[in-house]
């Protein structure tokens, strides 16, 4: 039979609908049977181009996780909405969401519409002003064995656009008691970066300023956006020019952000995110992989560079390429202290104040 746990926060005790309100927990054990699976992007762009990358859903939450609890949302006597916050590198296309709820019991019905909305997020991560867009999700009263797989919802809604952090919000806007599955305060799941925040009786307030008893409320949401957004690799020539006859050459990363943000890219978020970048040098030279390249020549030019970017995401890879001929210089062209400097592939400027001289 399911239980309700009532947790009060000692900070907040506000008063809505002549009750009080605090945050409550239903102590239904629920399972996590869901697996983080890679597929091929169904989307490829190569040399100089953009990839399309997505769809993809964001299970950034949900892999931080050690425990899940199920919090009742309800606009009665415990929070009313909950929010997760989303970074945004770059621009990033939201078309859905996923999160994880089940109603309660029968009363007022087997289902219920819960609202689900993007806002942009203000201070502390909360949302802030009006919704840029929103959905509905239909959740009923089947729990099953408490599965992730039984209890996942989705909500679809009109591409936006953002290019700023934002917040996805489920809102049960009655009296009925929903569970909607968070990961493990009592644990910390969080781990201290207070992405998730309630709304109760109407005020939001972060994680932080909710204290459950010895614990503050330091978890995530398992609200799950669905996105999309370009990948584009590039980079520049910077430093001295190259002799064509061999010599060092070094290169300035300049591809999508995206691939050094956690929520989007799993290898970053595993401190991989160099692995995600090859660099071919164009010699015959094993790959490296690295954030910026720097490479010794030997022998005669020309060397054509390329950088790989591979993004992996939650499900998707994502593939995109720059490829660009190294700059070189005639060997003998130079004075003893003033060397041509590279900056994007162009001869800009010399070190030194003697003049290149013509050979």
């Amino acid at each position: 039979m399911k239980q309700l746990l009532l947790v009060t926060s000692v900070l907040l005790l506000s008063v809505f609908s002549g009750q009080a309100q605090s945050l409550e927990f239903f102590n239904d054990q629920i399972i996590n049977d869901k697996t983080i699976g890679q597929a091929l992007a169904n989307t490829n762009a190569r040399g100089g181009g953009q990839a399309l990358c997505g769809p993809d859903t964001l299970l950034y939450g949900l892999v931080k996780a050690t425990g899940l609890q199920a919090l009742n949302v309800n606009n009665a006597t415990s929070a009313q909405a909950v929010s997760q916050y989303f970074d945004a590198p770059q621009d990033i296309t939201v078309n859905g969401a996923s999160f994880y709820a089940y109603k309660f019991d029968e009363v007022g019905g087997l289902t219920l519409d819960v609202s689900v909305s993007i806002f942009l997020a203000g201070p502390d991560s909360l949302p802030t002003g009006a919704p840029i867009t929103t959905g509905i999700a239909v959740v009923d009263t089947v729990f099953g064995t408490g599965t992730l797989t039984t209890l996942v919802k989705h909500v679809n809604f009109t591409p936006v656009t953002v290019s700023q952090p934002y917040c996805i919000v489920v809102e049960n806007n009655t009296p009925n008691g929903m569970g909607m599955v968070v990961s493990s305060y009592v644990a910390g799941d969080g781990q201290g970066e207070w992405l998730a925040s309630a709304n109760l009786g109407g005020t939001w307030l972060a994680g932080y300023e909710l204290v459950l008893g010895a614990d503050e409320f330091d978890c995530d949401a398992l609200i799950e956006a669905h996105v999309e957004y370009e990948l584009e690799a590039g980079f520049t020539q910077t430093g001295v020019c190259i002799q064509e006859t061999g010599g060092d050459g070094t290169w300035t990363n300049n591809s999508s952000p995206i691939l050094r943000n956690r929520m989007y890219s799993f290898a970053a978020f595993q401190g991989l995110a160099d692995l995600q970048r090859s660099w071919d040098y164009g010699d015959g030279s094993p790959l490296e992989n690295t954030l910026d390249g720097a490479h010794t020549y030997a022998g005669a030019s020309p060397w054509t560079v390329t950088l790989t970017d591979t993004l992996f995401g939650w499900s998707i890879i994502c593939v995109d390429d720059f490829i660009e001929n190294a700059e070189t210089v005639e060997s003998g062209t130079l004075t003893a202290d003033a060397s041509p400097v590279c900056v994007g592939g162009t001869m800009s400027a010399t070190e030194g104040d003697a003049p290149v001289v013509p050979a």
